[in-house]
């Protein structure tokens, strides 16, 4: 059962292909798919309605001092933001105080850092610091997209104009507020910020970034990339809240907590996510990495009340990326990564199909997530552990305390910010949330095969599945040997036996989703075929 927030959809993909994998498993029908490596947007501009995009990210700022955050040596950082207005019509940019209705129109603008770099033979790719949300004030009508700029006044952005914020600017703590205080599928937030504490020093509220994540001599051959992403109303109502990112490359220098710096080099990668420079640029030379593969996940959403003008759904994306690496020997480096770039939804839990006799060295199993932190409420929140099971891998939280508060209706910021703040800062469980990726990743004797892997949803009334094709290790290729050691003989049988008498799901050879006789007589043709 969906709640009232979910609603009709606008195409069916329980048998959708992608991949050249068709799903095994149905998803509901509000789920869809890209193809896989999606091409590059382009730079047209006047889209239809106001639509903001990052079109230069001009400098990066640190913070002159340095701090400590859970043991590590850390600074804050920020990136420089120019937005650019695409669109046809003007796009808010106000801000002011109570009882001013209009004072939480305008943008919000999130900071994220990311690393490419090889760790035994293998590529990983990590999100490893996050900022706090610049509130946008005062918009400049520069041209620097160069879509010919029609100027209005400082509080809307003119048609294929541009507004600058410097990296010092976007680094002002007294202008940063909380994520969870904005829902970005409609870019509904409270202003002026409320609920927050006072900031630490150097990195509050900034992009923390760890020295030990930088550092040469300790991430050598790292490459790295800053990302910056825009959040409105009038640009989510118009349907173009999808393509308000962009990266540029940065180069790490310095072999010591004190001398370890970031520097922007290369171009801005417009209309792109942050996990898409996994792709683009972590090959050789920061060229195309061609085994890493991008799919965008849709979840068609309805949004209560209706935004204008009058869409009745809006769309919420998650990017996956996979890459698996042949390492030699029969073993196999499989690496997935998840961003979630606009969902309230949010996402619960990550699992990959592994068979039970699958060899899984458990050293070889990682995961990894940016920290939280400055007082947004999931800075407390434990890190997903991983499972094993008979047949998957997963991680998330295990201890089934999820909690089922929505967070506050949409449409209320403002007619109730006291209940927003409180009740969204009651939502402290750690789940995928918007801006943010996960990435995870393990070893295994299994080669790979076109199949699917598992996302849960977090902030649905029941669980609920989404099932994604990707690249997966193999299954076993000799089923019959159910205690998996090696040698198929009566040991196998009786297990068989074990599981059917206890109609376990394992037990169901033929598929059909039921444990019945039908399973003895096919599992005994398995048993009698040589492997």
């Amino acid at each position: 059962m969906r709640t009232a927030k979910w609603a009709r959809v606008l195409g069916i993909v329980g048998a959708a292909v992608c991949a050249g994998a068709a799903l095994a498993q149905s998803n509901p029908s509000y789920v869809s798919f890209s193809a896989v490596n999606p091409p590059d947007p382009g730079r047209t501009p006047l889209f239809s309605g106001a639509d903001v995009i990052v079109g230069v990210v001009p400098d990066i700022w640190r913070s002159t001092g340095s701090s400590t955050f859970q043991g590590e040596y850390v600074r804050g950082y920020a990136i420089g933001t120019t937005s650019c207005n695409q669109g046809d019509v003007p796009l808010w940019w106000y801000t002011g105080s109570a009882p001013d209705p209009t004072r939480n129109r305008h943008p919000v603008i999130g900071m994220n850092l990311f690393r490419y770099v090889q760790v035994n033979g293998a590529g990983r790719f990590e999100q490893v610091a996050m900022s706090w949300l610049k509130h946008g004030f005062t918009a400049l009508q520069q041209n620097a997209c160069g879509f010919g700029c029609s100027a209005t006044a400082s509080t809307t952005l003119g048609v294929g104009c541009s507004d600058p914020y410097s990296a010092s600017l976007n680094a002002s703590q007294s202008r940063l507020g909380p994520r969870y205080q904005v829902q970005p599928l409609i870019g509904e937030f409270t202003y002026p910020v409320t609920h927050i504490p006072a900031a630490p020093a150097e990195y509050g509220r900034r992009i923390l970034v760890a020295s030990s994540d930088i550092r040469t001599d300790l991430n050598p051959g790292a490459y790295f990339w800053g990302e910056g992403q825009y959040v409105t109303q009038d640009d989510s109502a118009a349907g173009n809240g999808l393509n308000n990112s962009s990266f540029r490359r940065m180069t790490a220098s310095g072999t010591t907590d004190a001398t370890a710096n970031l520097a922007l080099t290369s171009s801005t990668r417009l209309r792109r996510y942050g996990i898409e420079a996994w792709r683009a640029e972590s090959g050789a030379g920061n060229s195309v990495n061609n085994l890493v593969n991008i799919v965008y996940i849709n979840l068609d959403r309805a949004v209560t009340p209706p935004p204008p003008p009058a869409l009745s759904k809006k769309v919420e994306r998650f990017v996956l990326g996979y890459q698996v690496t042949n390492l030699g020997g029969g073993m196999w480096d499989y690496h997935y990564a998840l961003q979630n770039i606009n969902a309230e939804t949010a996402a619960s839990s990550f699992s990959v199909p592994v068979d039970e006799c699958a060899d899984v060295p458990g050293g070889s199993i990682w995961y990894s997530q940016p920290p939280t932190h400055s007082g947004e409420p999931q800075d407390a929140s434990p890190a997903w552990g991983n499972t094993r099971s008979p047949t998957s891998l997963r991680w998330g939280n295990t201890d089934g305390l999820w909690n089922p508060i929505w967070t506050a209706p949409e449409g209320t910021a403002l007619t109730d910010p006291t209940t927003w703040n409180v009740n969204r800062g009651a939502d402290t469980r750690n789940a995928l949330r918007w801006g943010t990726m996960y990435s995870f990743g393990f070893r295994s004797n299994r080669p790979p095969v076109a199949g699917n892997v598992a996302m849960g949803l977090y902030k649905v009334t029941s669980p609920l599945t989404i099932y994604v094709p990707a690249m997966v290790p193999s299954g076993n290729p000799c089923r019959a040997d159910l205690n998996c050691d090696g040698v198929v003989d009566f040991n196998d049988l009786l297990v068989f036996l074990n599981l059917y008498n206890a109609l376990d799901p394992r037990a169901d050879f033929n598929g059909d989703g039921v444990v019945d006789f039908n399973d003895f007589l096919e599992y005994l043709n398995i048993y009698n075929t040589p492997c």
